[in-house]
């Protein structure tokens, strides 16, 4: 009631005036092959736009997005979503992506509504809707699709954000609803409930303390028909969909960390449970845990910066496998300021996995054991002048994968691109050459070859243009050919807030057989 009374009450209407701020846009695509099958339909058009409407101190923003390739599909992309905020309190509402934690809520879509507030220090959130829609075989087509049930959840959060505590507590239940589709002996009507903490504590001038953990209570059939209940806690097994399918797992990241003015470290160690499973996250990295290892400086005033991480990593944590795989995380990089026109980056990085029988090796060897290497540079000279300036920039790129059990079976990759940029007030050049080149057991494969484009700003930055045409050569055991790739781009601005965009995009490929492709786009814009 007091809310309300502050929104209707403690400012005059005619002094906060409805506004609405945003973006729309309308594109229209052609698109034409010769030599090969098409790739798209010869014409598409999007239609797309966001929008923030502000009153009262209250900011609601939505988007929406129409295309005629969304009747392609069973759910398109078309989906409207809202969040209001007034002060400490945010309403949301239609499609909706919350975090709530890692464990719990985190980016999964919500069809719902919810609301979350943060009082001073404060901060409380709620949300309820359906996660996934049941899918059901198309009558007009035929077509099944992967079968899934409607599944709805709730989740709920609470915490605590200090100057050097923070603590969060969240929580999520969910479940399938049966009946909406028929299930199987191989796809059951499942029920999730997750449990999770999260800390953060600062302590003596420098350390901090992080901790995150998560409890999953996953519960593969509702209906299982080999049901449990205790004499206690009865009712408490039957709001969590508890039965005898029903499987608890963990997972978990604890951290300690040292944050200098010139030097910083982290340790950090992660844990989770083989099938770990939560039906508010889309994905989990399961049946690992890893200990890794984070500096990073500062040096010569701030003009040599590096970071590094180097951790180990293995799975079968239960000793359930036959094999254990084990992985050697490396990670490296710096750049070197060494005047105010010449800087240069580096990185490195390796990764090396061995899988290893727990009874026998097979043959004296291991089951898997590779390395990849990643390593680049790239040194920059800026050239700065009175009409122009100049950027020269070189980069090259190594990478190699090396099976010691197979033989014949390595890979080496080595890329290298020179640029030279030229820039003046109104508009740029740029030219370069690049070089690929792969080595696999079968032979080589190299690619060559150059690019070149330029950018103008006209009429007083009304009008940008951009031109850029690139031609490759490819040479491999299987034969030689080239490619050639053409792009021109236009953007102009009127009465402020309308623009035209055109685009024009050519390809010519003549690796194998020849083929061409021409796409057009033309899109209308409007600011407000």
């Amino acid at each position: 009631m007091k809310l309300l009374y502050l929104l209707l009450f403690s400012t005059p209407l005619w002094a906060q005036p409805l506004q609405m701020r945003g973006g729309l846009q309308i594109r229209g695509i052609y698109y034409n092959s010769e030599g090969q099958p098409p790739r798209r339909d010869p014409f598409t058009y999007v239609i797309s736009g966001n929008h923030q409407l502000s009153f009262l101190g209250m900011h609601l923003p939505f988007s929406y997005s129409f295309s005629d390739q969304g009747r392609n599909f069973q759910q398109p992309f078309n989906r409207f979503g809202l969040s209001p905020t007034y002060k400490w309190i945010t309403l949301h509402g239609g499609y909706r992506n919350l975090s709530f934690s890692p464990y719990t809520l985190d980016g999964h879509t919500l069809f719902g509504g919810g609301i979350e507030l943060r009082p001073g220090k404060f901060n409380v959130g709620f949300a309820m809707g359906r996660l996934n829609k049941a899918t059901a075989i198309d009558s007009t087509s035929g077509q099944t699709w992967a079968q899934a049930f409607h599944r709805t959840a709730f989740a709920a959060k609470a915490g605590f954000d200090g100057e050097k505590t923070s603590i969060t507590l969240s929580y999520l239940q969910a479940k399938d609803d049966a009946g909406i589709v028929a299930d199987s002996a191989t796809n059951r009507p499942a029920a999730n409930s997750v449990l999770g903490l999260a800390f953060k504590w600062k302590f003596l001038p420098k350390f901090h303390l992080i901790a995150d953990g998560g409890f999953s209570l996953y519960t593969r059939d509702r209906f299982s028909t080999l049901n449990f209940t205790p004499d206690k806690g009865k009712k408490l097994y039957e709001a969590l969909n508890l039965n005898a399918s029903t499987e608890g797992q963990m997972a978990y990241t604890a951290g300690l960390g040292y944050q200098g003015k010139d030097f910083g470290i982290d340790i950090l160690y992660r844990y989770v449970d083989p099938n770990f499973e939560s039906m508010g996250v889309y994905y989990f990295l399961n049946d690992l845990k890893s200990l890794s290892l984070a500096p990073k400086a500062q040096l010569l005033k701030g003009k040599l910066r590096f970071q590094a991480n180097i951790g180990i990593q293995e799975d079968n944590v239960l000793q359930q496998k036959e094999a254990t795989t084990r992985r050697i995380i490396a990670l490296a990089n710096a750049s070197y300021n060494i005047t105010d026109k010449f800087s240069i980056d580096g990185n490195y990085s390796n990764y090396s996995s061995n899988a290893e029988p727990k009874v026998t090796f097979v043959q004296d060897k291991y089951l898997l054991a590779q390395t990849n290497t990643n390593y680049s540079i790239t040194p920059r000279l800026l050239l700065p002048g009175n009409k122009f300036n100049q950027l020269i920039l070189l980069s090259f790129h190594g990478a190699g994968l090396k099976d010691v059990n197979a033989e014949n079976s390595d890979i080496q990759t080595q890329v290298a691109f020179l640029s030279y940029n030229l820039i003046f007030s109104k508009f740029s050049v740029i030219a370069g050459l690049n070089y690929n080149n792969n080595t696999f057991a079968t032979g080589k494969v190299n690619l060559y070859g150059w690019q070149a484009g330029g950018n103008a700003n006209l009429l007083k930055k009304a009008l940008s243009l951009g031109l850029n045409t690139s031609w490759n050569k490819s040479e491999s055991p299987q034969g030689k050919g080239t490619i050639l790739n053409s792009q021109l781009n236009a953007n102009y601005r009127f009465y402020k807030k309308h623009q035209l965009q055109f685009r024009v995009n050519s390809l010519l490929n003549k690796v194998g057989e020849t083929h061409n492709e021409l796409t057009g786009e033309l899109a209308y814009g409007l600011n407000f």
